[in-house]
């Protein structure tokens, strides 16, 4: 709540000005301070509803979730870092593979990066994939994957990032597993 306070409080005084800014030009002055205050204490009580909803809303989404650590996956920005055996062109090939999991869309890549997009669904307006691989050691290749909304203003994704990032990392050990026998 207190990360999106800001935007509450101002989107209830552009609520409260802009009816102020009507009722100036057809009453005066003093009918523009009343509805300003007025309609910007209506537009704060009713965001502060909204966003509560929205907030548990969330949790019940992530309740339903098939995963264990279910804490994570309360923000919409998901992060994970895993380490693969194997060459650099083994885990890029594997990141790669792992979009089709996920409906994915290969956006651009290069040897040490991928972007990769997911449409619009029920449940969010899409994702960015991103991957950052790093070589740490010899056969050991640093895979940073995240997956966040495609807009940056989304507040809960019910569990939808944090999905995406799951079921990639499951993908990738499965994958490390195979070339490593």
């Amino acid at each position: 709540m207190k990360k999106n306070s800001g935007v509450i409080i101002f989107l209830s005084l552009l609520f409260g000005m802009i009816f102020a800014i009507i009722n100036f030009f057809e009453s005066g002055i003093s009918e523009a301070i009343i509805a300003f205050f007025v309609f910007g204490f209506i537009a704060f009580i009713g965001n502060i509803i909204s966003h509560a909803f929205l907030i548990e809303s969330n949790k019940q989404a992530i309740k339903n979730l098939p995963y264990d650590n279910k804490s994570e996956a309360a923000n919409a920005v998901q992060k994970k870092s895993i380490f693969f055996h194997g060459s650099l062109e083994q885990a890029h090939e594997s990141c790669i593979k792992s979009l089709s999991i996920i409906d994915a869309k290969l956006k651009k890549e290069s040897s040490t990066s991928i972007n990769a997009k997911i449409g619009m669904s029920i449940r969010s307006f899409g994702e960015k994939i991103l991957f950052h691989l790093q070589v740490s050691e010899e056969n050991k290749i640093k895979i940073s994957i995240e997956s966040r909304p495609v807009i940056s203003t989304t507040i809960a994704d019910y569990g939808k990032n944090f999905e995406n990032v799951m079921k990639i990392t499951k993908f990738l050990e499965d994958e490390e597993k195979k070339s490593n026998y």
